[in-house]
């Protein structure tokens, strides 16, 4: 089973050190080569991310097999 969630990148983060910890935790976009949408929330400007983490059992399903029922 998929989680999703978001995550926002905002002016103050080093992107690289923000994507590490996310792909560290297992979060992958949720559409490949999806570059975000900036937007403001709560009066500040951010960058936001549609993101995803197999939870479960076995394997995720490769890219190829993608669905909206995945």
């Amino acid at each position: 089973m998929w989680r999703y969630t978001l995550a926002d990148l905002t002016p103050a983060d080093d992107p690289e050190t923000w994507a590490r910890a996310l792909a560290d935790e297992g979060w992958q976009l949720w559409i490949p080569g999806n570059a975000g949408a900036d937007t403001v929330i709560g009066g500040r400007a951010v960058r936001r991310y549609s993101l995803r983490r197999w939870t479960g059992d076995g394997p995720a399903p490769a890219d190829s097999e993608w669905s909206a029922q995945n």
